[in-house]
């Protein structure tokens, strides 16, 4: 379960970024005319009137932000708020694969320039490192792992920060150039792909034609994607496991 910020800790967050370059986003569950076409309650009055008192800019231009079923109002929970001067360079755009959540994503861009992000890979020799105290340190980690209530993934995350910090500990380094940043998604298969597709042509026909029998159609699709990619991360960690060796470095 969650808990929706209370109204009256609007002012605090406002007042806060006063005078700043800022953007706030998030669901406020706040209805007003001026960005939902839904009734206006409680939460909505009192935010629009702080938008109002503060000189906020709305960046929402009206789109629905949530998969609601036929016959209902389209409604925009999700708001995104800034500074007068930060607006005038940013594009708000609302993305129609929801992913599998009834919220679709939100693009904010800030048009601006800025710094492409990169990682400097940590590279190590395999030769003239201390092999039997990276084994030990590395195992001492993972004994400790044990005795903690922690899930697959946080394993996960937990055995490779061991393995970086025993080899920087007792492998010599190798001197790498600087790379760009990428994430790999090992466990990701052909039928994900496809599911997902699947999905998100679903949630176009039902945003087209929103009726009940295409809202049905999503739905089931949502789950059959949803089921899919726990199975291939699921399947994907235990053939990571089997392959490891107690050999490997």
């Amino acid at each position: 379960s969650h808990e929706y910020l209370p109204p009256a800790s609007f002012q605090k967050i406002f007042r806060f970024c006063w005078g700043k370059h800022f953007i706030i986003t998030g669901d406020w569950n706040a209805h007003h005319e001026a960005w939902s076409q839904a009734i206006p309650n409680i939460r909505g009055l009192f935010l629009y009137d702080m938008i109002q008192e503060y000189g906020l800019t709305l960046l929402n231009d009206g789109s629905t932000t949530r998969v609601n079923c036929p016959g209902m109002r389209n409604t925009s929970p999700d708001i995104a708020l800034s500074d007068e001067d930060t607006s005038l360079i940013t594009a708000w755009n609302v993305t129609q694969d929801a992913r599998g959540s009834d919220h679709l994503p939100i693009s904010i861009e800030v048009r601006n320039e800025y710094h492409t992000l990169v990682n400097s890979t940590k590279k190590w020799k395999m030769e003239g490192g201390d092999w039997e105290s990276y084994t030990m340190a590395v195992l001492e980690k993972l004994t400790a792992l044990n005795d903690r209530p922690l899930n697959n993934e946080k394993k996960y995350k937990l055995l490779i920060d061991a393995i970086y910090h025993a080899s920087d500990e007792h492998l010599p380094k190798l001197k790498g150039d600087i790379t760009r940043y990428s994430r790999n998604t090992p466990w990701w298969t052909d039928e994900c792909g496809a599911a997902v597709l699947h999905r998100r042509n679903a949630l176009y026909d039902f945003n087209t034609h929103k009726t009940l029998a295409y809202f049905r159609v999503y739905q089931r699709l949502d789950n059959e994607a949803k089921m899919i990619i726990k199975r291939a991360k699921h399947e994907g960690w235990q053939r990571f496991c089997s392959e490891m060796r107690t050999t490997d470095p």
